[in-house]
């Protein structure tokens, strides 16, 4: 709260300043502050649209509820930083969140080639391809999870349907002995 002032007061002699105009917005997403926040970092990209600002005001959207309006930010931060594996993280996440399977698998292969044992990442592209009834892709996608993390009963499960999906009886039946 002190830094928001602290910027607000800058700002008033020196409105068409990126860095300070971003931080500003920054400090109001750090206080809570969702919505004012939100014009701030539209401010910053009025100034010089980078990633960045659209990624928080993805994390604004996302504290006030808005999935939808949060899916548009992320997107536009990944166009601009098509790089940035977090924005890649992120919006796997919330396309999972919400439902939307083929976008989580887009998202999340390019994220994987870069971190291919994040177990979380692994496990939302595991159970998106389970979804959507990809079962020969969802078995060998639960095959490497399970390598990773080989604990995880639930996943097990949807290995051993993923198997019997695709006609792999007996390897279904070891994974659902393994699930007991």
């Amino acid at each position: 709260a002190d830094a928001a002032e602290l910027w607000e007061n800058i700002l008033s002699d020196y409105n068409e300043y990126y860095h300070g105009t971003f931080s500003y917005g920054y400090c109001l997403l750090k206080s809570g502050k969702y919505e004012v926040a939100i014009g701030q970092f539209n401010k910053a990209n009025d100034i010089m649209e980078t990633s960045a600002a659209y990624y928080n005001k993805y994390l604004c959207y996302l504290s006030l509820g808005d999935s939808n309006r949060a899916m548009k930010e992320i997107e536009k931060a990944i166009e601009l930083d098509p790089i940035d594996s977090t924005y890649q993280l992120d919006a796997g996440e919330i396309y999972y969140q919400l439902g939307n399977y083929p976008q989580t698998i887009s998202v999340l292969d390019k994220y994987l080639d870069q971190y291919p044992e994040d177990l979380y990442a692994r496990y939302l592209y595991c159970y998106s391809l389970y979804s959507i009834d990809q079962h020969e892709l969802a078995s060998k996608c639960f095959d490497l999870y399970l390598l990773l993390n080989p604990r995880d009963v639930d996943a097990m499960e949807a290995f051993a349907w993923s198997l019997k999906a695709v006609g792999k009886y007996k390897e279904a039946l070891a994974q659902f002995q393994k699930c007991s």
